[in-house]
Order: C-alpha cells, then structure tokens, then sequence
C-alpha cells in the first residue's frame, strides 16, 4: 500500500488540496496570478510580482466547469523563490459560505479522478479505489444544523 506524503512542519494546511490551474486576479489592480493548488483554507499560486507575508489580498477566480466566480480575502502567508518564479502561499480570509461549499463540492467531485488518474499531487492515495460517498444535500445540511442549535 502506497505511504501518503509526510506534511511539510510548515504546512499548516489541515484540509484535503488538489490540483487546480485557474486565473486568479488579486488586489485593486487584479493582478494576474495562477493557482495550482487549492484547499478549503486557500490556494498556492504562481505570481511575478512579490507580495509579502501578511500582505491581505482581495482574489477572485472560477473553478474549473463552473460560471459562478469565487471572490473574497486572503492573506498571504508564504512567498517562495521557485525555479520558474514566485510562489504565494495565500490563506482564505474572507469567503462567504457559498464559496466554501463551492470548492468542498469542487474538491470532493475531483478525488475520484484523482485517484484514477494515479494521484497526480501525491495527496490522494488510496489502498483501493471505490467511488467516494454522495455528499449530503444543502438542505440536509441545514437541517442538522438546525437540529444541533434547537438541541
């Protein structure tokens, strides 16, 4: 059975992450940046211009077979020197709810594929491939939540 990757001490990513290539514009001059790397916390992309840690961006972007864009703050958290550039690591401020479902239902629809496909990432290794479990709908969701707060 393959090993899953060790995490990194510095990564402090506690979400699953997948490849992603899409156009994220960043700041008030929307400055293109490429992402390939999301999770529910943020994105991992490749820029030209440095922006410094602590630096607090207004991104957007669409996911990939989707029309609605995703909009909202990050931070950035890591800049890195990579052999074809800059590396941001940005961490999701401000995302509205919608937003996060988004890429949950993005992520999750994806790691099948992912699988399939030999785990391109590295990050999706299972000891066997079974299709994964249908995700309960908003309406499920909100129904356990309103459970939880009558309780």
């Amino acid at each position: 059975m393959p090993s899953l990757p060790r995490r990194n001490a510095f990564d402090r990513r506690d979400s699953v992450r997948g490849p992603l290539c899409a156009l994220v514009e960043a700041g008030p001059e929307r400055l293109p940046l490429w992402a390939h790397d999301l999770s529910l916390g943020g994105l991992r992309c490749a820029t030209t211009r440095p922006f410094w840690p602590g630096t607090y961006l207004d991104v957007s972007f669409a996911l990939p077979d989707t029309h609605e864009p995703i909009a909202g703050g990050a931070q950035v958290l890591s800049l890195d020197e990579e052999a074809d550039g800059l590396s941001l690591g940005l961490r999701f401020c401000a995302l509205s709810d919608g937003a996060r479902l988004a890429i949950y239902r993005f992520l999750d629809r994806r790691r099948y594929l992912w699988a399939q496909l030999g785990s391109p990432t590295g990050l999706f290794t299972p000891a066997r491939l079974v299709p994964p479990p249908a995700l309960p709908s908003l309406d499920e969701l909100l129904a356990r939540v309103d459970a939880a707060l009558a309780a």
